[in-house]
């Protein structure tokens, strides 16, 4: 629950949600580039050693503070607002039934203080700070300052740390720990205050918890809804939705002004090429409207690829280049590697290439043509080069697939997989459209064309209307027939 007056608090906890993800986008990025020297990803080893070194420090690190936690007094009333547990006496869970009071090292009768939070998966913890108390006002439970301070620090350095290591440690519950422990925190500061002032409101700190949660991965990621779907879905407070969606309003607003999320910072470190979308800045207008298409193409070394190639093509076009895509050519005396103007006949995708490479390994040229003459057993190849898992990383290393001398010699039609109409566009076109093409139709190529095409006809929306199509198979069909007929009596 909450109350209208704690509004401006709201805001300014996601406020402070978008300066904590900007700052923590600030620290990883520059961690990356120094990553990226010292373990760079072509030594996996190296990269496996760094995740193992991380994950004991951490695991040291959260050992020792719980070990060396003050150990406060367990009180009979704490079990009114201890979660459902069976009573045991494990270490995890403690005498009490619940792992909320950990007995840990402490002596009878008392719980690690700090071991509530450190000696816990960081989901538990979540649920701990989350949920902690908020069922019962007349006995609430408060954790130290202390307690939440060191969790909030110790979790977002290592948040920082380990956020683009070689292993899956993910962002979203380490970013609503440190978003939580905060939260509560300032919770702790309002309550105070409104005490102070002599007013005896109960302020919820279980619903400041889950409002720093979502203002410190809103902050991080700049995600709007779906941030607070997934926050009031995983919580269940339904009640505070519009508070939440206050709080990651403005953790993204704060969090735009000083840089990106750490998605885009990242896609910008490996230098994906995403395109965001058109500004409106003049100058930025000005100079995309100039520049055509023919201006910014790849002019040079464009690897095209004959219909009905031999293995050892295929093998020099991946290995001379990284495109990501070849055009087919159906003069089969192309040079691999040609400026000259062609008629285009299709492409294919280096991906699949890699496959047909794979899949050729071990087939002699009658196994080749037999496979290739007969449809349904081209189809049958297709689907399984489409199935076949993909191999990263292919560049120019292919030892491991061992072709013999014989096998390179082995031509291979393309013609039954490649893409017969790829997207096309004329060398005079502007850049910004052909910006808006790549962008609104989530291609990676297009092929560009002489600026004067040949027109053939005109196509309109009501062209493609489903009676119209109809309309046309029929009487291409009919036409059909009537020249048949026509060759038997001539």
């Amino acid at each position: 629950f909450y109350y209208l007056w704690e509004i401006p608090f709201f805001m300014l906890i996601g406020a402070g949600g978008g300066l904590v993800g900007a700052l923590f986008v600030k620290m990883n990025v520059h961690l990356t580039y120094f990553r990226r020297k010292l373990v760079p990803q072509s030594l996996p080893m190296l990269r496996l050693l760094e995740v193992v070194v991380i994950g004991v420090i951490t695991n040291i690190i959260f050992f020792s503070i719980s070990y060396s936690s003050p150990c406060d007094e367990y009180k009979e009333e704490y079990k009114l607002i201890s979660r459902a547990g069976t009573a045991t006496s494990s270490l995890w869970t403690g005498r009490y039934g619940t792992n909320m009071f950990p007995e840990l090292w402490c002596p009878s009768g008392t719980f690690s203080r700090w071991g509530q939070l450190f000696y816990q998966p960081l989901a538990e913890a979540l649920k701990i700070i989350i949920h902690i108390g908020e069922d019962s006002s007349e006995v609430p439970y408060n954790f130290n300052w202390l307690t939440l301070l060191m969790y909030f620090l110790v979790t977002f350095t290592l948040m920082v740390v380990t956020y683009g290591v070689g292993a899956a440690t993910g962002l979203f519950v380490p970013s609503l720990v440190v978003g939580a422990a905060a939260g509560r925190l300032i919770g702790k500061l309002v309550k105070e205050i409104v005490r102070s002032a002599g007013s005896n409101l109960n302020v919820s700190l279980s619903s400041y918890a889950v409002i720093g949660a979502a203002s410190s991965l809103g902050g991080a990621t700049r995600m709007t809804i779906s941030i607070t779907v997934l926050v009031a879905e995983t919580t269940g407070a339904f009640g505070i939705l519009a508070p939440i969606m206050v709080a990651v309003f403005f953790s993204k607003l704060v969090g735009d002004t000083l840089g990106l999320g750490i998605y885009d910072a990242h896609i910008r470190i490996r230098g994906a090429p995403m395109l965001e979308e058109q500004s409106f800045d003049d100058k930025e207008t000005n100079i995309a409207a100039q520049c055509t298409v023919k201006d910014v193409m790849a002019k040079e070394s464009i690897v095209a690829l004959p219909s009905c190639p031999s293995i050892r093509d295929i093998v020099f076009a991946l290995t001379s280049c990284k495109h990501g895509v070849f055009p087919i050519f159906e003069e089969g005396d192309l040079p691999l590697s040609s400026n000259r103007k062609s008629s285009l006949q299709g492409c294919i995708h280096r991906n699949f290439l890699v496959k047909l490479v794979k899949s050729s390994a071990g087939r002699d040229q009658t196994d080749m043509s037999t496979i290739l003459e007969d449809q349904s057993k081209a189809v049958q190849m297709f689907n399984y080069l489409q199935e076949m898992p993909e191999k990263a990383g292919f560049g120019g290393d292919i030892g491991d697939y061992q072709i013999t001398e014989e096998e390179m010699e082995v031509r291979v039609d393309l013609t039954p997989f490649m893409h017969r109409h790829p997207y096309l566009i004329v060398e005079d076109t502007p850049a910004s459209r052909a910006y808006s093409l790549l962008r609104d139709l989530g291609l990676r190529h297009i092929f560009v064309t002489p600026s004067k095409p040949q027109v053939v006809g005109l196509l309109s929306r009501k062209d493609l209307l489903p009676e119209n199509v109809e309309l046309a198979l029929q009487y291409n069909e009919s036409y059909a027939e009537f020249l048949a007929q026509k060759d038997k009596t001539v």
